[in-house]
């Protein structure tokens, strides 16, 4: 992810994300391996690249998911 990330960034191409996460709740996440152990400074690197790429809209309104 991380590679990807940078080179978008490097080359000023559109990048789009969806995420059930806010920035906080995202680094949290990434924060930790399948196998529960913590790489803080991995998921602060990515976090970085991301708030570069991104700018966080919330979208509210009823859960569609569910008929």
């Amino acid at each position: 992810l991380g590679a990807i990330l940078q080179f978008r960034m490097l080359e000023n191409l559109p990048t789009f994300f969806t995420s059930n996460f806010d920035f906080k709740q995202l680094e949290h996440h990434l924060t930790y391996t399948q196998r529960g152990e913590a790489e803080e400074m991995k998921a602060a690197r990515i976090m970085e690249r991301i708030k570069y790429l991104a700018k966080p809209i919330p979208i509210g309104g009823k859960n569609r998911r569910h008929k």
